[in-house]
């Protein structure tokens, strides 16, 4: 029941015309976090538990995102573009 109802509730969410949640939703630092979250999670225990510094995280998420992830890519430019979702 549980995920039944996160995922209606998700659902209403991102269909809603609510302007609070299309500014939400199309921010573009948020859609490019969303797109490096698995780089996110790899390093944000590791350098935050040992260092405290949340500029060591920030540097290697960019990293790793680029050059591990997608490290065959040609147009880095492409990499950091967010889609956008819905008209602001």
């Amino acid at each position: 029941m549980f995920h039944v109802g996160s995922f209606l509730s998700a659902t209403a969410v991102l269909l809603s015309k609510n302007r609070i949640t299309r500014f939400v939703f199309a921010n573009p630092i948020i859609q490019l976090l969303g797109m490096m979250c698995y780089s996110l999670y790899v390093w944000h225990f590791m350098v935050l538990s040992r260092f405290g510094q949340i500029e060591a995280c920030i540097i290697l998420l960019l990293l790793t995102y680029r050059y591990v992830e997608f490290g065959r890519a040609k147009d880095v430019r492409s990499l950091f573009a967010t889609p956008r979702m819905w008209p602001v």
